[in-house]
């Protein structure tokens, strides 16, 4: 019996193997045609910006310049967009969380960090910090983290009318836990779809064109790889709440 359970688990590990091979070689071909996409991009984004820069300075003389200047804009939204999509397939092929990042660090701070970053495109919202506790501190990798943070406030911005209101609270979740809760008031979404949203590319299950990204599934895949959980509840016109659980540092 015992060279069975011996002869069964070297067979299993022998299959799996190849599968393990297979998604090894699939994350680095995303992370290296990532690698080779970013450049342009990164290029065509300035460029863009520098021609719509100095196309509002210099504003033609026929009719034509409000319809270049939407056009320029379009092709700035565009690759800003792009280099997003990017970043988003390189930050998924390198998900695992690497020992040698791991860096303990207050979570408050750095969603502090990330409201100050998105002031710029807040306009008329209001964006609120609250922070319960001092024992706020986790251990992990902070670059995915902040990202993390900055895709749910992002996500909230989205769907956030231009005066609404968005909250985020940083507290102690019980023995041993961070809790991180992004709340807005904005459209929210069908409580069928509080799964479905961390899906990627997934397609809603209430009737209408609604679709979902990468944003959200890299989200949680980095909640994830950091062993925490992540949840949404929401309702159509009543706002959504995200709430981020994470193991605290001793």
């Amino acid at each position: 019996m015992a060279l069975a359970t011996i002869v069964g688990a070297l067979l299993g590990h022998r299959s799996i193997a190849p599968l393990g091979d297979a998604l090894d070689r699939q994350r680095r071909f995303v992370a290296d045609a990532s690698h080779e996409l970013r450049t342009p991009l990164t290029r065509l984004h300035t460029r863009a910006q520098m021609l719509l820069r100095w196309h509002r300075e210099h504003p033609p003389s026929d009719g034509d310049s409000e319809r270049l200047t939407a056009e320029l804009t379009a092709m700035v939204q565009s690759a800003a967009e792009l280099n997003d999509v990017v970043e988003d397939l390189l930050m998924s092929a390198g998900m695992r969380t690497d020992p040698a990042r791991c860096e303990e660090f207050d979570l408050a701070t750095l969603a502090a960090e990330v409201i100050e970053a998105e002031r710029p495109r807040l306009g008329a919202r209001v964006l609120a910090l609250t922070t319960v506790g001092e024992l706020l501190t986790i251990k992990g990798a902070r670059s995915p983290v902040r990202r993390m943070i900055a895709t749910l406030v992002d996500n909230a911005v989205s769907h956030t009318d231009p005066t609404g209101r968005i909250e985020i609270s940083v507290r102690q979740g019980g023995r041993g836990i961070v809790e991180l809760e992004v709340t807005d008031d904005g459209t929210g979404f069908d409580p069928v779809d509080r799964e479905r949203i961390f899906e990627r590319f997934a397609q809603s299950g209430s009737p209408g064109p609604h679709h979902f990204g990468l944003g959200l599934a890299l989200a949680r895949e980095i909640v994830t790889d950091h062993g925490g959980t992540i949840r949404a509840v929401g309702r159509p016109g009543a706002g959504a709440t995200f709430t981020v659980r994470l193991p605290a540092t001793a």
